[in-house]
């Protein structure tokens, strides 16, 4: 019972600190309307975080500019739709190093980073500790 409070919590830490889905959340209530396009984008980045993401395809499947798609997209959700994407890899990341025996050449393979170097550093940046440290459920000392 007690590991399973503590991993909640460890992936709860990790969504509050990227923070995306707060600011979906807090545009699609702030009474911003949306255009049709960019919620089922959303979904589309979050579903399909393990691949690359391309923004001209995604434009066109919903009959957009390239540019203007990220300017609305940016307008909405108060982030690029690549930040969108990596915040969605993040977020995987967190769930694979908690809920998976991978190891970390295995997670960066499975989220289509280049090499675990990539993935370590980008994970680091984001989250604000190193994979291994974030598994092991160790916090850095200020």
């Amino acid at each position: 019972m007690r590991v399973a409070f503590r991993v909640s919590t460890r992936s709860r830490d990790c969504r509050a600190q990227l923070g995306s889905r707060g600011k979906m959340a807090a545009a699609r209530t702030a009474g911003i309307r949306t255009a049709p396009a960019l919620p089922n984008t959303v979904s589309h980045i979050q579903l399909h975080s393990h691949g690359k993401l391309n923004i001209e395809t995604l434009a066109r499947q919903h009959g957009l500019s390239t540019t203007h798609f990220r300017k609305l997209f940016r307008e909405h959700y108060r982030q690029s739709p690549r930040s969108a994407h990596l915040n969605a890899k993040m977020r995987a990341a967190c769930d694979c190093l908690v809920y998976s025996d991978l190891n970390m050449t295995e997670i960066a393979d499975r989220l289509d980073f280049t090499n675990v170097h990539n993935f370590s550093r980008a994970f680091s940046k984001a989250i604000g500790q190193s994979p291994s440290a974030y598994r092991a459920g160790k916090i850095p000392l200020p």
